[in-house]
């Protein structure tokens, strides 16, 4: 995560100023997101907040819950389809249930069942990850939509996000 520099100083100044701006909001008990989300105040100048969800810590508030501001439940969806995908791109193969784990938990799920909500059932093909022998894949039209949710939130997706064909099942 940065502003477009390998300056710490920068990236962390970003993200104090997103999360500053996230806190100040939740003060004035504002129900929804502000109109512009936290990062895209930091990106002001055209920046972006650059963001691996598999290394980089996450740059701004994320709550997937139902009742979450927009913006912190768009973080939370580009931090855990976005490290299945990167898994998917770097590795070759999809995630395992440990990897899930832990990128649930980095996303504010409280715990791996509750991403379960992102991948098929039996019969659906409306979800964003295949669930495969246990393995997860991110469909190749749901990486479009995530780089879309990860912009609306003044994010870039840095690394390799290429599709990666799932097995049949």
């Amino acid at each position: 995560m940065n502003r477009n520099s390998t300056d710490p100083s920068s990236r962390l100044e970003a993200a104090m100023r997103a999360g500053a701006q996230a806190f100040l909001a939740s003060l004035d008990g504002l129900d929804e997101s502000p109109t512009t989300p936290p990062a895209a105040t930091a990106a002001a100048d055209g920046d972006l907040i650059e963001y691996d969800p598999l290394v980089d810590p996450v740059p701004l508030p994320q709550d997937p819950a139902h009742d979450a501001p927009r913006a912190h439940k768009g973080m939370a969806s580009v931090t855990y389809v976005g490290a299945i995908a990167r898994i998917n791109a770097t590795q070759g193969r999809g995630a395992t249930t440990g990897e899930v784990r832990k990128y649930a938990l980095k996303a504010g799920y409280p715990d791996a069942r509750a991403v379960n909500g992102w991948a098929d059932r039996p019969g659906s093909e409306d979800r964003a990850i295949k669930n495969i022998d246990g393995l997860r894949y991110v469909k190749a039209d749901s990486l479009e939509w995530l780089h879309g949710v990860a912009a609306e939130i003044g994010i870039k997706l840095v690394g390799d996000y290429s599709s990666l064909p799932i097995p049949p099942q």
